[in-house]
């Protein structure tokens, strides 16, 4: 009973973990005028994938090197194969010719990569630091492709105009007093609002934060005591039962954007 809560609380502890720290992420980035397209290739890319993250750092930590391995690469067969079959049998999915050029020969490298630093029995830290900076390269080239795609939006695009607005002497007139006025409390007001929205967005990305490294570790107690109870390898359980749990956060955006018909997501 004890191992079943454990692993329950844990993947609901990551799932709600995961979604206020990416909801506080994006207010704070919209608050601050981050580009919605780096917003999207930053922190809600990251933000869904933090549960393998918290669950592969905390194992780690705990020397559970097999229950780590296991989950990273059975997130990523799940979010392949039962994800991506599951959103395209819901709804057909339209493959731009961008991602058939770039992207997937750069996961297949990547996987490639992946597989070719296992070789010598070990994953260790030069392995990780050159894991890390590909990702660096990727996430960067990927952001600056982002903001040039939106300056050539139709909206950014030379020519296009706002329809004309009034002209100054269909205005109403406003004496200088009264605009310093206004504009002093809709300032104050303006600011107590910001100030308000920055706190309880901080509020939820710490909580989430919390939340993801709580989440974690009840749902590493919880594998490693099933492993133990039934005699399964870390490795089985991390490849199935915490992969699919780490993978819940991908399924849901997935189903719901599948469902709205947002191919493209």
């Amino acid at each position: 009973m004890t191992i079943v809560l454990l692993l329950v609380g844990g993947l609901l502890a990551l799932v709600i973990g995961a979604e206020w720290l990416v909801r506080g992420a994006v207010r704070i980035s919209d608050q601050l005028r981050f580009p919605p397209v780096i917003v999207g290739l930053t922190v809600v890319a990251f933000g869904t994938s933090a549960p393998e993250l918290a669950v592969s750092a905390i194992s780690a930590s705990h020397h559970d090197s097999e229950l780590a391995l296991g989950n990273v690469v059975g997130s990523n067969i799940f979010n392949v194969l039962f994800i991506l079959g599951l959103s395209a049998l819901i709804l057909p999915l339209t493959v731009h010719i961008k991602l058939i050029r770039f992207d997937v020969p750069v996961m297949i490298l990547v996987t490639v990569a992946a597989c070719a630093l296992t070789f010598d029995g070990t994953v260790g830290r030069l392995d990780g630091m050159l894991l890390l900076t590909g990702l660096l390269i990727y996430t960067v080239w990927c952001v600056l492709e982002g903001v040039r795609e939106a300056k050539q939006s139709p909206a950014n695009l030379p020519g296009m105009q706002l329809p004309a607005g009034p002209s100054s002497d269909q205005l109403p007139a406003v004496t200088a007093c009264n605009l310093s006025a206004t504009e002093s409390k809709d300032g104050s007001k303006a600011t107590t609002g910001v100030r308000r929205k920055t706190g309880f967005s901080l509020l939820l990305v710490l909580t989430g934060l919390g939340l993801l490294v709580l989440g974690a570790e009840w749902l590493v107690d919880g594998a490693s005591s099933l492993a133990r109870r039934f005699g399964i390898s870390e490795l089985t359980i991390g490849l199935t039962v915490v992969a699919a749990g780490t993978s819940l956060p991908e399924l849901a955006t997935s189903i719901v954007a599948a469902l709205r018909g947002q191919r493209d997501l």
